[in-house]
């Protein structure tokens, strides 16, 4: 995930790297109304029993105002 500035650039450095553990393939973006960004990644990720996972879902405080 990165962060994109006003002018629309983009950092040098990655926000979230979603790999492994973490899922990958992050989509299903939504923003709830207290500004929190919401979303699913598509494979990968970590089942309760340690083995791969088919996606895991997440949270992420951007710091958006809320809408």
């Amino acid at each position: 995930m990165y962060s994109i500035s006003p002018t629309g650039t983009l950092p040098q450095t990655v926000a979230f790297p979603f790999q492994g553990a973490t899922g990958s393939f992050p989509h299903y973006l939504i923003q709830a109304s207290s500004g929190i960004l919401y979303g699913a990644t598509y494979e990968y990720g970590k089942a309760a029993g340690g083995t791969g996972a088919e996606g895991t879902i997440f949270s992420i405080d951007a710091g958006l105002p809320p809408k």
